[in-house]
């Protein structure tokens, strides 16, 4: 935490300029990393956690649609760089379920990251909340580049990376989606994937029942469809 956060403030100049270009290039790659190794630590904390029977969930009322809208907000600026397009269908209704607000976050944060992640430059992220026979659920899809069919039955192993090339030049240590898919066993959800190589991905949830039903969410005939 240290070192990141002098970093920024040395990429930022915040105490002012610091001469030469290249220097500010070194603080930047010095954040980059340092957010990198941060994330990788907390990821293997929470997964030895999760294996080891230690992860409690905290049960309590959570608007979905607010704290999905916050979520996908915190990633906008890492779509805007990859010039990925990214849309939400959340409705303007709260929709509230019993979950534990920071993991349903996490759920959502890894699962936007890896969309955005492998999409090429061009391509679409949405993120969408619709009704579901037993209560609302999340879907995030993309059209990126996708899962090869061998390679299915695999996906959601910690550590394990699909073998598309674009996979070897993209970050990432395979904990995102096992640490998502565990924490949706705990919470009691259903957790489903759908993909084709070089045709996109979609990742579908069902949640847990509503506490209070306000109003609709999106409809299923609303739905972005995945080429298959």
């Amino acid at each position: 935490n240290a070192i990141i956060g002098f970093a920024e403030v040395m990429s930022g100049e915040l105490l002012g300029p610091l001469g030469t270009p290249r220097y500010r290039e070194y603080a930047a790659d010095i954040v980059r990393s340092g957010r990198f190794l941060h994330d990788l630590i907390s990821d293997v904390l929470d997964m030895a956690k999760v294996e080891a029977g230690r992860r409690e969930l905290r049960l309590e009322p959570v608007d979905i649609v607010e704290e999905t809208r916050e979520s996908v907000r915190m990633l906008r600026p890492r779509a805007e760089t990859g010039r990925v397009a990214l849309a939400t269908e959340l409705g303007d209704a709260p929709v509230v379920i019993s979950a534990d607000r920071r993991a349903y976050c996490q759920i959502v944060l890894n699962l936007v990251t890896n969309a955005v992640k492998f999409t090429r430059p061009g391509g679409r992220v949405w993120v969408a909340l619709r009704d579901g026979a037993a209560g609302p659920v999340l879907e995030v899809g993309d059209n990126g580049i996708g899962i090869a069919e061998d390679e299915m039955e695999h996906v959601g192993v910690p550590f394990f990376r699909v073998g598309n090339p674009q996979q070897a030049t993209t970050e990432g240590t395979g904990l995102g989606l096992a640490l998502t898919k565990s924490l949706v066993e705990l919470h009691g959800w259903k957790l489903a994937i759908a993909s084709r190589a070089g045709s996109g991905t979609k990742v579908t949830i069902e949640l847990g029942p509503r506490l209070a039903a306000p109003g609709p969410l999106a409809t299923a005939g609303s739905a972005a469809t995945l080429r298959r």
